[in-house]
C-alpha cells in the first residue's frame, strides 16, 4: 500500500497517518510507504534498472466505493458471518 510522495524530511500530517493506520488496523496491512520509497527499494536494495512508476490514483479509487457498496449488500452480510471474527474485523 502507498502514500503519497514527501519531500526530503517530510513526514505524513498526523491526519493522514492516522488514517493509514485505521485502514491498516481494519484491513491488517503492512507499513505503507511512498513510490519513491518503493523506486528506491527497487534500485538500491534488488539492484533493478530502466525503473517507471506513474500515479494510478484515478484507476484506483473507485476501488473503495466498491468495497462500500459490496458492503452493503445482503450477500457481503452472509459472507462477513461465514468468514468469522478476523474476516468481519477486516471488513
Amino acid at each position: 500500500w502507498v502514500h503519497r510522495d514527501l519531500q526530503n524530511g517530510e513526514s505524513l500530517r498526523p491526519k493522514e497517518q492516522r488514517l493509514l493506520d485505521r485502514i491498516s488496523k481494519a484491513y491488517h496491512l503492512p507499513d505503507w510507504c511512498s513510490i519513491a520509497d518503493y523506486r528506491r527499494i527497487a534500485a538500491e536494495d534488488l539492484g533493478m534498472t530502466g525503473l517507471k512508476t506513474t500515479d494510478w490514483t484515478q484507476y484506483i479509487a473507485p476501488f473503495w466505493s466498491a468495497v462500500i457498496q459490496s458492503a452493503l449488500q445482503p450477500r457481503g452480510w452472509w459472507a462477513l458471518l461465514r468468514g468469522g471474527a478476523e474476516t468481519f474485523r477486516g471488513a
